[in-house]
């Protein structure tokens, strides 16, 4: 207590915090990675996204373990990375098991990286032997959260909705409910209307931890 507080440095305003890891959660094909590449865009460059303007602009550190590298080279170039002079505060990992997170801790020491984007959970734990539904599934992402504060560095983990149709809130998220106590916060990214194909309005909720 005699040590005080620090103020609260935000990568973007109000929901995502320097140092803090949070869960985006969505149905497949809601956007989640669009947003995210969004969002690593908007730090790039400085600019704004969902309306806000970045608090931080600089590097990130990008894992796309859930597509092929050729994949996420097309995306990146539809949003015209390939355009920005940051471009080359950009990094790529194509492939990270939670398992074992020296090759994420290597990139963070070297890089030193503002955004860590890790997409997805469901693909850096597919070798755990892990089970999402269990308790102990939450363990190493409290590790992966630890990691990247001692950094400095805020993270968005992408990870999927249930298709409970009676679920409400973060019950949503696929898995243990330790998935989302171990994070810093929930973003929600909710369809306008999830019966019409072609309406693709995305709202997003944020639930975030005080």
């Amino acid at each position: 207590m005699e040590q005080g507080t620090d103020a609260i440095e935000w990568v973007i305003p109000g929901i995502l915090p320097k140092g803090e890891t949070v869960l985006l959660a969505a149905q497949a094909k809601c956007g989640k990675t669009l947003l995210a590449t969004d969002i690593a865009y908007a730090v790039l460059s400085g600019t704004q996204v969902i309306g806000e303007q970045v608090g931080v602009q600089g590097r990130v550190l990008l894992i796309s373990s859930d597509e092929s590298g050729n994949s996420t080279r097309r995306r990146l170039k539809a949003r015209g990375f390939d355009l920005l002079p940051e471009v080359e505060n950009m990094r790529v990992m194509t492939h990270l098991d939670i398992s074992d997170l020296s090759p994420l801790e290597q990139e963070l020491e070297v890089f030193r990286p503002h955004l860590v984007i890790i997409d997805s959970l469901t693909s850096i734990t597919r070798e755990s032997g892990l089970n999402e539904k269990d308790a102990e599934f939450a363990r190493p992402i409290y590790k992966l959260k630890d990691l990247l504060g001692r950094y400095g560095a805020a993270g968005i983990l992408i990870h999927h909705q249930n298709k409970d149709k009676e679920a409400k809130g973060i019950d949503k998220v696929s898995g243990s409910a330790r998935i989302v106590a171990a994070t810093w916060g929930i973003w929600q990214l909710l369809a306008s209307d999830p019966n019409n194909e072609q309406d693709l309005t995305r709202w997003p909720h944020g639930v975030t931890s005080s």
